[in-house]
């Protein structure tokens, strides 16, 4: 599903203009990531958890020539899907 997709499903089915249904997943984004850079951790019931971890610096080989590459610390998003998520999903 696109952006845009899910923009018409919002507005169809609350009855609000998609400009308005395009804010709303707008700030809803917006909320996500702002919460998962700041606090570290945003929790949607229902839906699962998005956590911020950090990835340790460390050295690894080029497949091409076997010379050593240093890959630099650095954040990564994790997602834990809520129970109800994945027995949905499982069927």
């Amino acid at each position: 599903m696109t952006k845009q997709e899910l923009i018409k499903i919002v507005a169809d089915s609350s009855e609000i203009t998609q400009k308005a249904a395009e804010q709303a997943v707008n700030t809803m984004t917006d909320l996500l990531v702002d919460e998962v850079k700041t606090e570290g951790r945003f929790a949607l019931a229902g839906v699962g958890v998005f956590t911020l971890v950090t990835r340790a610096a460390k050295t690894v080989r080029d497949p091409r020539n076997g010379e050593p590459i240093k890959i630099t610390e650095k954040k990564a998003v994790k997602f834990k899907p809520a129970v109800s998520f994945k027995e949905a999903v499982n069927g």
